[in-house]
């Protein structure tokens, strides 16, 4: 009898494959569960895609399934974890690709099931370029309120104050889906020689929070950093 050939997954080991919007490597674990022979494939994206969906699994069993032929067509098959480098922060985003409620469609399973739930979901995305987009509309909107109170609020109870900031976004994890997270520090230089007869360093800071709080032309959310400090300049 011809003995069974066993896939030399370790082929695919490093290799950049570029589909799609793409550019990712695959790696694969082989185990044993009582007499099933069980692969898991993990993906790790290189480049920023515009997004990051259910397309990537496609292509990625392409080339497994090219490789194996029919000795995997027995083995339980999982979608171990999809990570992107450049967002590494982020952890593994199969959940935020599928939505939290639905990841498990690519647990452990037939391979003719994984394919045929792949294709179902095909439609499916985490959809990177519309997240950064609203991430830049929100900082412009925050920084132009911030400029505005540089040049508009030059004391806080007849206490001289000037106003810096530092600004960034990211996107962010929240509830298993993918947010458009922006960091704001601000921070408010006094007169500290004034300061000591008329106003603390810690109301001068509060005021300035909910002046921010109170003009702001966006919701803030808990995936949002926005934070004020105030230092005394003498």
């Amino acid at each position: 009898m011809k003995e069974k050939q066993e896939p030399q997954f370790g082929q695919l080991a490093g290799k950049v494959f570029n589909d799609g919007p793409y550019q990712y490597r695959i790696y694969i674990k082989t185990g044993s569960l009582g007499d099933d022979e069980i692969v898991a494939v993990s993906l790790f994206i290189e480049n920023i895609p515009p997004y990051v969906g259910v397309d990537l699994y496609m292509y990625a069993m392409g080339h497994i399934v090219e490789l194996a032929g029919t000795a995997i067509d027995t083995s339980e098959w999982m979608i171990n974890k999809v990570i992107m480098e450049e967002y590494e922060h982020l952890g593994e985003i199969s959940s935020m690709i599928m939505g939290a409620d639905k990841v498990k469609d690519f647990g452990l399973q037939p391979l003719s099931t994984l394919m045929s739930k792949i294709k179902i979901n095909l439609n499916k995305k985490m959809d990177l370029e519309e997240v950064n987009k609203k991430i830049q509309i929100r900082l412009a909107k925050m920084t132009k309120l911030i400029k505005y109170m540089q040049k508009n609020i030059t004391t806080i109870s007849n206490v001289p104050i000037s106003i810096t900031y530092k600004a960034s976004g990211a996107a962010r994890r929240h509830h298993e889906t993918l947010s458009p997270g922006i960091t704001v520090k601000l921070t408010v230089a006094y007169d500290s020689d004034k300061a000591k007869t008329l106003i603390g360093p810690n109301d001068i800071r509060l005021q300035i929070e909910q002046m921010l709080k109170d003009y702001s032309p966006i919701e803030w959310h808990p995936y949002d950093n926005i934070t004020v400090d105030a230092n005394k300049v003498n």
